[in-house]
């Protein structure tokens, strides 16, 4: 499990959003469940000793590999202790030449630093390396968490007994990062890789029985690899199927079911009422509707609302307005002139009664 397995990390960089506009909320929540069954670390056992697998590192949090059977880690990191640690921690630079005001002996005692660049968590030092590597009985701790120009690093390698220049089979380092996303994030330009431990070195053969030692570093074999284009968009034959693969890459965050359109525009409704009856507060509104009131303080925000702003209409001709009539000289109609004509009245418009049919 590494750092970005947890909510609030896979939400902040889009994970969450693009589960949602996909699949929906539940697929989002089944991978956060599977972030939290996720191992946190791993041991592999070579035949010249047994390696430590996590994320980030080791902490003043995390001295004993028993820690990891008695910690519970179906849970979300916190901010601090000992599963924050092991998903966030890093080793010191081990740039120590370009240090001028730190000599090579003050930068072997580090044991560990805050780590400002993450915000959280601590850098360990080669001192706190070489102690956890001692008591635990490791030769070494491979992690990742850090872009690496090759893909991977040996850290502290010079400092272990070897010379960069000579070969680095015979000096094991204590810590080894691999990084295996080639060209992080589309602009990095970095290689990737991942490590094959083995059972011997490559190109030998053990004769018989023999008990000859190999050093831990014999038995890795970084491999390394490039990022490939990304693929083509999807040729699909159905029009319709095309038309929606269309309006997702250009839309990504259009709602793509009834449920969420209907949700979706509740909250444009919402946010466009707020701005026309000058309501600031969202629960005010929604509650306006609810109580025994709702009537009363609805006709009451709607006298605040502006009226709103209608595109003008294109309207044809008014036509002249005639010239008023004499009211007195238009003869008047009874109310129910007409229902008498067809009763068989012969009722005039002035409401004088003729001969009709009983005339």
């Amino acid at each position: 499990r590494g750092n970005h397995e947890a909510r609030t990390v896979s939400a902040f960089f889009g994970f969450k959003e693009e589960c949602e506009r996909k699949y929906g909320r539940m697929l989002y929540d089944r991978c956060a469940e599977v972030f939290q069954a996720m191992p946190i670390a791993a041991t592999v056992e070579t035949p010249a000793g047994k390696w430590l697998m996590v994320h980030g590192g080791i902490s003043p949090n995390f001295t004993s590999l028993d820690q990891f059977i008695e910690f519970d880690r179906f849970g979300e990191p916190a901010m601090n202790g000992f599963l924050c640690d092991i998903l966030w921690s890093d080793p010191v630079k081990d740039d120590h030449e370009e240090a001028q005001d730190q000599s090579l002996a003050e930068f072997l005692s580090i044991d560990f630093l805050p780590n400002p660049q993450r915000g959280c968590s601590y850098r360990y030092g080669f001192r706190a390396l070489m102690s956890f590597i001692a008591v635990n009985g490791l030769v070494g701790i491979v992690r990742a968490h850090e872009v690496q120009e090759e893909g991977y690093l040996y850290h502290f390698q010079d400092l272990t007994g070897g010379a960069k220049a000579d070969t680095s089979a015979q000096v094991t380092p204590p810590v080894i990062t691999v990084f295996s996303a080639p060209n992080y994030c589309g602009r990095y330009g970095n290689k990737a890789a991942f490590m094959r431990f083995l059972n011997k070195p490559p190109g030998k053969r053990r004769m018989g029985r023999s008990k000859k030692a190999f050093r831990p570093l014999q038995l890795v074999e970084p491999v390394q690899f490039t990022a490939v284009p990304h693929p083509e968009p999807l040729d699909l034959d159905n029009e319709q199927e095309r038309q929606s693969l269309r309006i997702e890459t250009t839309c990504p965050y259009m709602p793509t079911t009834f449920q969420s359109f209907l949700k979706q525009a509740v909250d444009f409704g919402e946010a466009e009422a707020m701005k026309n009856l000058g309501v600031t507060d969202a629960g005010k509104l929604r509650n306006a509707g609810s109580n025994k009131h709702s009537s009363i303080e609805r006709k009451r925000l709607l006298k605040k609302a502006p009226a709103p702003a209608l595109p003008p209409r294109k309207t044809k001709a008014e036509p002249q307005a005639e010239p008023e009539e004499d009211v007195e000289s238009k003869p008047k109609k009874s109310k129910n002139w007409k229902a008498a004509q067809l009763l068989g009245f012969d009722e005039g418009p002035q409401g004088a009664t003729g001969g009709g049919a009983n005339g």
